[in-house]
């Protein structure tokens, strides 16, 4: 149902929905992509700061992609489009 609904979202915002989890043209295992929310409340004590945890991921998970977002800087769609193949989303 989660899968359903996040399909029906990025639907109503035209962005398209890739339902692949291999790379098509070579058939290996896609980069698992690691999403931080960082600083993105407004309020002092859920302004969370996340760098210390962000270098310990990337240098324990070398191979996974490591990206921070600021998502109350970025408009709905570039939400939604940068956590939609996210494998872990930490926020």
């Amino acid at each position: 149902m989660l899968y359903d609904f996040r399909n029906f979202m990025m639907q109503n915002l035209d962005i398209p929905i890739e339902n692949v989890p291999v790379a098509a043209a070579t058939g290996a295992a896609r980069r698992h992509r690691i999403i931080f929310s960082q600083k993105s409340s407004d309020i002092y004590n859920r302004a969370m700061d996340y760098n210390k945890q962000i270098e310990s991921v990337r240098q324990n998970f070398p191979h996974a992609q490591v990206e921070a977002y600021i998502f109350k800087e970025l408009s709905l769609q570039e939400q939604v489009e940068a956590v939609s193949d996210a494998s872990i989303y930490v926020t």
